[in-house]
């Protein structure tokens, strides 16, 4: 019990949630929702609980429409972040990662890295033969 107590103290959970507008549009729209159905749930009279029924169905008709086309320029930020993460890593990472995806038979990721090396490698770097010799071993090894 005790090894199972420190395996617990020893873990740190975090929770990282950025609050954005479309974040909060969402809560509020999902509250305002949630609460519209209660209330229906609560009320004696049925012609007002049929009346907040649809209200309350018109707003997650909206919560829908919002939630699955709001998110759609978020898809084209998650592409910049990979972009950014990606110009970050050093020459000898990528190549590691080239090397990883052809143990994989990953050729196209392989193929992808190498280019990405190839891009930062200047003219008259040595290494630039190197490059290019293993891409075309990938691209003798896709077929």
């Amino acid at each position: 019990m005790g090894s199972l107590s420190n395996i617990f103290n020893a873990s740190n959970i975090t929770f990282n949630i950025d609050v954005s507008g479309f974040i909060l549009l969402l809560s509020i729209l999902g509250f305002a929702t949630f609460s519209l159905l209660i209330t229906s749930l609560l009320t004696v009279n049925s012609i007002k609980r049929n009346e907040l029924y649809v209200i309350s169905g018109i707003c997650c008709g909206i919560f829908m429409f919002i939630l699955i086309f709001g998110s759609i320029p978020n898809i084209s930020n998650e592409s910049v972040d990979i972009k950014n993460a990606k110009s970050k890593l050093t020459i000898s990472e990528l190549n590691y990662l080239s090397d990883q995806a052809i143990a994989k038979n990953n050729y196209d990721r392989a193929l992808m890295h190498l280019n990405s090396i190839r891009q930062r490698l200047s003219i008259s770097d040595s290494r630039l033969s190197v490059i290019d010799s293993k891409i075309e071993h990938v691209k003798k090894s896709q077929f």
